[in-house]
């Protein structure tokens, strides 16, 4: 993950990844930049299958739109608080 600088008059940037399983993550937070690698020592490329914006409804993942073309180049949470839902897969 990266981070984005400080600057005045926008918020500091953090966030967090959730592992929910070996090709699913909940990505959280603000002003970031996410990507994937393969394991080290693999021979293998990783994609995304899916990316959604979404919230938690108590225990349930709730999609409000899905992120494709050009918004799903790279994983970016921007300016304001978010959450995205991650779905990868590995190829040779």
């Amino acid at each position: 993950m990266s981070y984005q600088r400080e600057e005045e008059g926008k918020p500091i940037s953090g966030g967090l990844v959730i592992e929910v399983s070996e090709d699913e993550f909940i990505l959280a937070g603000i002003r970031f930049t996410a990507e994937w690698l393969p394991k080290r020592g693999e021979n293998a490329k990783v994609d995304y299958i899916r990316i959604e914006e979404g919230t938690f409804d108590k225990d349930v993942w709730m999609t409000s739109s899905i992120l494709n073309g050009d918004e799903a180049s790279r994983i970016s949470i921007k300016n304001k608080p978010s959450a995205l839902n991650v779905e990868m897969y590995k190829y040779e």
